[in-house]
């Protein structure tokens, strides 16, 4: 790969046996504060360059019907690449046309100033305002604007943590100047991999075309949608290491908020790279899960608390949906609830998951992700009548405009309570589903019995249906870590412990337990305990008063929300 310095471009041809080979070229648009959509604005006549944009896609296949995990590099097909920022280009680097290509990969410069010489690139970028769709499918986001990048983040630059115009932009550019009026001058982004890899090209590319994939799946349910600026940090050099993200140690594939130079808390999806350990780009259910915390955190909201986590953990139930909601979104974009996340020597062994196959023992609880993403999973598949086939415009609609304003934790209860509100019980199958699922009825989700269809959202389970249901006589340890037939006490199981005005007593659910993990267990249930008062004036006050001193070490901290914020 070159890279390009201070916004001029570095174009090098490769030379075999002395014959000299035009290739496209992949370039990585290196530092320049200058504008990229900056188009000059030469006088007289104009002409046209057009082609078309395509990569290389490589399948992520799995163990359960295809033979094994791993990537697939002898199935790799050429795809269009939709929607991406397409340049007319002077070597000196200044940018004199710009336009985008279509859902086929085609594009047409058609106002390149006449007498210049350009380069045509396109890159792995997609930027739109108010988009128009063509004729090809899929066609929901009329209207819709959004902004997403895929970015090196591999700068070994500290400063680039915070100004990510220092991160380089990838691109492909073709190797050829263009004077005049054109056809024909494809682009493409490759992938090649015999004993290794020789380009990688397409990664970029294939992270970009992921997301917008998803972008489309939020239209099916509201068209004129504005999606925030995000950031695809992506390099060959990305490894499962804690450190500096600059040096290419995130950690996992993840996202986060970062308060960038003049634009406060963007986007970044971090996306691990390196060959032979982990690479994410073609995983596409992992690009999926993390893209649907960036939903959560820009469209929706989302209280999860973070921190580690695996299927069969007992999770703080805000951690639980949030982690169960992207492994199901993942799902509903690709019609297919196998997860595959490949990794290892050659890309080829690696984890996957069901989501189509139901939580069973101690994974039937509302703490467990593997029963939230079932759950949701389910919602979506059972809107139509066709198997992996659903819609996403009720899960969508009760996420937007329910979800975030709610005045509870967002968990897969207060989710269930406002879906079994707006749809009723036999929606979906909803009340055999939670149940099955969750091992609590839908009378949980409303006070008393749940009618058919017309009830109230109770999201404090204020009659306390779960509580009777985990807590029942015999016992209910759920995956709780613990020795085989330790139980919980009703009190311990209530998801929110109504305070009164005045004194209140001590119960069960006041004791913090971390219910047999010995370490990382801040996230897991049981170690943060949710009480629930409505304040009757303006302003009031509350406090805790120590009346035993049982513990070693006391360490309590008494935090108070509304509607999710500090």
């Amino acid at each position: 790969m070159s890279k390009v310095v201070s916004g001029s471009e570095v174009i090098r041809r490769k030379w075999v046996s002395g014959i000299s080979l035009f290739l496209p070229l992949v370039i990585i648009l290196g530092c320049s504060k200058k504008k990229e959509e900056e188009a000059g604005t030469g006088s007289g006549t104009s002409f046209s360059v057009t082609g078309k944009a395509t990569y290389d896609w490589v399948p992520a296949k799995d163990n359960v019907t295809e033979g094994g995990i791993r990537l697939e590099y002898t199935e790799k097909a050429p795809r269009p690449i939709r929607r991406a920022v397409v340049q007319a280009v002077t070597s000196s680097g200044t940018v004199v046309d710009t336009t985008s290509t279509d859902d086929l990969g085609n594009y047409t410069l058609s106002s390149i100033p006449s007498g210049s010489s350009v380069y045509i690139r396109v890159l792995a970028k997609s930027t739109v305002t108010n988009y128009s769709p063509d004729s090809t499918a899929p066609n929901y986001c009329n209207g819709s604007s959004w902004d997403m990048r895929v970015v090196d983040n591999y700068t070994n630059n500290s400063t680039s943590q915070t100004d990510p115009s220092l991160r380089s932009q990838y691109a492909v550019t073709d190797s050829t100047l263009q004077s005049a009026a054109a056809t024909g001058v494809n682009l493409h982004a490759s992938i090649t991999y015999t004993s290794g890899y020789t380009s990688r090209a397409a990664a970029p590319f294939a992270l970009l075309d992921t997301v917008i994939t998803e972008i489309e799946l939020v239209c099916q349910s509201e068209n004129n949608t504005t999606f925030p600026k995000l950031y695809i940090n992506w390099s060959e050099n990305n490894i499962s290491s804690s450190g500096n993200k600059y040096a290419g140690q995130i950690d996992t594939s993840h996202y986060t908020l970062e308060d960038h130079v003049g634009e406060n808390s963007v986007g970044n999806l971090y996306i691990l790279g390196k060959e032979n350990v982990d690479t994410d780009e073609y995983d596409d259910h992992v690009i999926g899960h993390e893209f649907g915390h960036y939903l959560e955190s820009k469209l929706y909201r989302s209280d999860s608390i973070g921190g580690s986590h695996s299927l069969g953990d007992s999770l703080d139930p805000r951690v639980a949906f949030g982690e169960g909601y992207g492994n199901a979104l993942s799902a509903m974009t690709f019609n297919d609830p196998v997860y595959v996340d490949t990794s290892g020597t050659g890309q080829g062994t690696g984890s996957v998951i069901n989501m189509g196959t139901a939580p069973t023992g101690d994974n039937v609880g509302i703490y467990s992700e593997t029963a939230v993403q079932y759950f949701l999973w389910n919602l979506y598949d059972g809107r139509d009548a066709v198997a992996n086939s659903g819609s996403y415009d009720r899960i969508h609609n009760i996420m937007r405009n329910f979800q975030k304003t709610t005045s509870v934790f967002t968990t897969v209860t207060s989710f269930s309570a406002y879906y079994l509100q707006q749809y009723g019980t036999t929606a979906e199958g909803l009340d055999p589903l939670f149940l099955n699922t969750f091992d609590v009825g839908v009378d949980a989700l409303c006070s008393g019995t749940c009618p058919s269809s017309g009830a109230t959202a109770d999201l404090i389970d204020s009659d306390f249906d779960l509580a009777a249901s985990y807590g029942s006589a015999g016992g209910h340890p759920k995956n709780y870590r613990q020795t085989t037939g330790t139980t919980f006490s009703a009190n311990f199981w209530k998801l929110y412990y109504p305070l009164n005005s005045g004194l209140n007593n001590d119960a069960n659910h006041m004791q913090v337990n971390a219910g047999g993990y010995t370490s990382s267990y801040t996230n897991k249930y049981g170690l943060h305990r949710w009480f629930y008062y409505k304040v009757p004036t303006n302003t009031t006050s509350l406090k805790f008063v120590a009346t035993t001193n049982a513990c070693t070490t006391d360490n309590i901290d008494l935090i108070v929300y509304k509607k999710g914020l500090l």
